[in-house]
């Protein structure tokens, strides 16, 4: 069951680490002007969504696991944006990739969010392919990357199953 402190506490924390990667490449990255755009529509938007959800949660405590699933629909759809649109002026924003399937870690169970990184791997490298890397070392990188959002995903679920199991 999804409580409603779970989805504050994603706020609390991926929120503004986002912001941070996606300010962080439009800042320091150099993007065209067009990116520049295009990206901070999309935080704000993201910014907005994700505080208006927030304060839903309390009005709609039924429905908890639809509001996250569409929270993590929305989010990540915007992530695919963001990364498409800044990833080859600012290789850490792939790391936004890494937030989807953390946040499906803490509300939900370890299949789920097997299957989440299982989709936002493939999303990446879908994204990835489309750019056009081509070199070994690129592609290198991508598996690492790929692995990461693995491991951190599942190390992130049995923590909180194991926190909520001894509470």
């Amino acid at each position: 069951m999804i409580k409603q402190e779970s989805i504050k506490f994603v706020n609390r924390f991926f929120t503004p680490f986002a912001v941070l990667v996606v300010l962080s490449g439009v800042l320091f990255g150099e993007p065209s002007l067009f990116a520049v755009k295009i990206s901070l529509s999309i935080l704000s938007f993201t910014m907005l969504f994700n505080a208006a959800t927030s304060y839903l949660s309390k009005a709609l405590r039924d429905d908890m696991m639809l509001l996250s699933r569409v929270r993590l629909l929305v989010n990540f759809t915007m992530n695919v944006f963001l990364v498409f649109h800044l990833g080859m002026y600012w290789k850490p924003i792939w790391l936004l990739f890494v937030l989807t399937p953390v946040a499906t870690a803490i509300y939900n169970t370890a299949e789920r969010t097997l299957a989440t990184c299982v989709i936002t791997t493939i999303v990446l490298v879908l994204v990835y392919f489309v750019k056009g890397l081509s070199s070994a070392a690129e592609w290198g990188e991508v598996v690492n990357n790929l692995l990461f959002i693995y491991v951190i995903s599942l190390f992130v679920n049995r923590l909180v199953r194991t926190y909520e199991k001894n509470r």
